[in-house]
């Protein structure tokens, strides 16, 4: 950003600032709370969702649900954030590392097309796509007796604040409410239906897997059970269960063709869990029945009351943390989609606020400690080929997902992409050494839920070829020394900064190792191959990755020399570690530092 004055301003001071800012905010009182404006806290609309794209998203991190607010038929479009296509595969391209040097060769000697030709022979992953993040199904939600065209005085909403979206609509003479929750405490999505005229719910309720499966229904349960998909080769290793049980206050249960029915209730309680077998990326020993069976029964203990009390609570001690006011006028009070429509031609500074913590809300609800990061769609998808599957396309968009995170009060929803960088650091060593030749670890432009780290799509396709691990890491563990500087704070953010980073400057070459020089001549700066989107062929070049390298091991440097010195008073200490391995590596992968708690103060620095 340049201003008029000459003075130049970065997106890191911005952030920097942003982050000082955040920390001196404090949580807003139970007073200020009542009065959240609800024009900067809620979308609502005055007619269902027709599509996907308008349902309102709810997620606890790791199960959402897209919630559509019909009258007659309700649909809630369900994700768990391990259900992908395929399971473990190696990517590697075995041809990789003999072809490399021609590669370079070519590309210097100005034969691009030649170069490019090998390079998508030779250099790319095996399959050459990664994997897909896919649907789990839908919870259908039938109330036949209820024609759609005598509703009345219809509104669904999705309240930011407490994370429910709710549906409500007259007919006649009473009023049906329906409100959905996707508890991160319980790890259910709860589902009420209510009426305030008794004896007026009479509903069947359904469970669709979007995988290949089977229902079952028991009593007041459904149990749907089966496996994912194989995709680009790689076979199915994932098995899921899905979970529903029915609780009704009045009235009497039924069965119904292919699901559960309710006849003449008070209310009706719904609960949805969702598991499959995936424990990492390298275990599949889960056991997702027993999962689902454990948290529908501890759920079921508490009703809607109980669980949508635990999931505010834990949503607001996130949510409330920060607080934007930028103003309020008559728009405000507008249905979500009109203010839209008005933007330019009313004022309506709450939609800015309303926007921001549209975006706030999301990433809470797509990323809590424990559960997968946010993917190009956070956590709500549904289709079985989403755009670019869905992944993780840690270049620039997985690192975008992140960005307000730090500023914004929401430091422990980057607990996830810190775990991810964790792992790729391991899966991408064996990249870096067996496609390469290079020590450390390599991650490119996209990986998946299996963390695949080899390049991908085709030679035309590849950026930051040889720096996408540390593209990655520098976002994560730069914005987290940031924050930490500013908060005070000591966690696992701190350790990766060592360990991850040491193994991503590792990959960058030095003077005098030809084995683990990533450019023909890295002496003038150049990364080969390397591919920029706006070119069409592979040239010697690298100035941001220069820059992206540089950058990345001075504040390695930086880090590595406070951690030493232990000189915060937090009793952290950083020692080298040594291995007696051929070759000095690091017994493990993308790690040459530890941080240990010293157990007495004195101990700092040792």
């Amino acid at each position: 950003m340049a201003l008029s004055d000459g003075l130049r301003i970065t997106r890191r001071q911005i952030l920097q600032g942003s982050a000082a800012a955040a920390a001196g905010l404090s949580l807003p009182s139970a007073s200020q709370a009542q009065e959240l404006a609800a024009g900067a806290h809620r979308l609502w609309y005055r007619k269902p969702a027709r599509e996907w794209v308008e349902a309102l998203p709810v997620g606890n991190g790791r199960i959402g649900a897209m919630v559509f607010g019909g009258i007659s038929n309700e649909k809630l479009q369900l994700n768990e954030d391990t259900l992908w296509t395929g399971g473990p595969y190696e990517a590697v391209n075995p041809a990789a590392r003999a072809a490399l040097p021609e590669v370079r060769r070519l590309v210097f000697a100005g034969r691009y097309a030649e170069a490019q030709k090998l390079a998508d022979a030779t250099l790319m992953a095996k399959p050459l796509s990664q994997m897909s993040y896919q649907s789990f199904g839908e919870l259908l939600i039938d109330m036949p007796e209820i024609p759609d065209f005598w509703a009345r005085e219809y509104r669904r909403e999705l309240n930011l604040d407490s994370a429910t979206a709710t549906t409500v609509f007259t007919v006649g003479g009473a009023t049906f409410r329906r409100e959905v929750i996707a508890c991160p405490v319980h790890q259910v999505i709860a589902v009420r239906i209510s009426a305030d005229k008794p004896g007026r719910i009479d509903c069947g309720i359904t469970l669709r897997a979007a995988q290949p499966g089977s229902l079952a229904v028991e009593r007041d349960t459904l149990i749907v059970t089966g496996t994912n998909r194989d995709e680009h080769g790689v076979a199915a290793a994932l098995r899921f269960a899905g979970r529903v049980q029915v609780l009704h206050e009045g009235g009497t249960l039924e069965p119904r063709a292919g699901g559960i029915g309710v006849r003449d209730a008070d209310s009706v309680t719904i609960l949805v869990a969702m598991a499959t077998n995936y424990r990492r990326y390298d275990d599949l020993r889960g056991d997702p029945l027993a999962i689902t069976g454990a948290q529908i029964e501890a759920a079921a203990k508490l009703g809607f009351a109980g669980i949508a009390a635990a999931a505010n609570a834990e949503h607001r001690r996130l949510y409330r943390a920060v607080a934007l006011d930028l103003g309020t006028s008559p728009a405000a009070e507008q249905p979500t989609d009109a203010r839209i429509a008005a933007v330019g031609t009313a004022e309506d500074p709450a939609l800015a606020t309303l926007y921001f913590n549209y975006g706030r809300y999301l990433l809470i609800g797509s990323s809590r400690p424990g559960s997968q990061p946010a993917n190009l769609q956070g956590l709500w998808n549904d289709s079985g080929q989403p755009p670019w599957g869905s992944k993780y396309t840690i270049n620039i968009n997985t690192e975008m997902n992140y960005w307000p995170a730090e500023p914004t009060g929401l430091a422990e929803c980057t607990a996830p992409l810190i775990a991810l960088v964790r792992d790729l650091a391991e899966t991408g060593t064996k990249t870096a050494r067996e496609m390469y030749g290079a020590r450390g670890w390599v991650a490119h432009h996209n990986t998946d839920l299996w963390r695949a780290t080899a390049p991908i799509d085709g030679a035309r396709d590849v950026r930051r070829a040889r720096l996408g691990g540390a593209s990655q890491h520098r976002s994560v563990a730069r914005d987290g020394a940031d924050r930490r500087r500013a908060m005070g704070h000591v966690g696992d953010g701190r350790c990766l900064a060592l360990h991850a980073s040491v193994g991503a400057v590792r990959l960058w070459p030095r003077p005098g190792l030809s084995a683990q020089r990533l450019s023909a001549d890295a002496r003038r700066g150049a990364v080969l191959p390397r591919h920029a989107p706006e070119r069409s062929e592979h040239r010697p070049s690298g100035h941001q990755s220069v820059d992206v390298a540089r950058e990345f091991a001075f504040r390695r440097r930086q880090r590595a020399d406070h951690l030493r010195r232990a000189g915060d008073g937090h009793g952290i200490a950083a020692r080298p570690v040594r291995a007696d391995r051929a070759g000095g590596e690091d017994p493990r992968p993308g790690r040459g530092f530890c941080a240990r708690t010293a157990r007495d103060p004195r101990e700092a620095g040792a």
